[in-house]
């Protein structure tokens, strides 16, 4: 048992070795890219979604004739672009500080 990790690990030790700088490369070039392209994707299909519904909403509450909902429209609306204001600007924050750390 103790010879076939020590076989094992005189193995696998040099082909790490040889192979760490193209997984490194890969992981940078690749990987790496890849996962800022779906963060970022992510993030823009969530702020989309949330205009959308705010923009439905705005228009609802343009459209509204009945006074009671109309005022539900803009609470609705004030709540949202509120939201919106505070989520942009604690990415912002959030972003900065990162910056700093580095």
């Amino acid at each position: 048992m103790v010879n076939t990790l020590k076989f094992l690990k005189e193995t696998v030790l040099p082909i790490l070795a040889f192979s760490k700088p193209y997984v490194t490369k890969v992981i940078e070039e690749k990987v790496i890219p890849a996962a800022k392209t779906w963060i970022y994707t992510s993030l823009q299909k969530k702020k989309d979604k949330a205009v959308s519904r705010l923009l439905v909403l705005a228009a609802k509450y343009k459209n509204e004739t009945d006074e009671t909902k109309k005022k539900a429209h803009k609470i609705g609306l004030d709540l949202g672009v509120e939201a919106l204001e505070a989520i942009g600007k604690s990415m912002v924050d959030a972003a900065q500080k990162i910056k700093s750390e580095l």
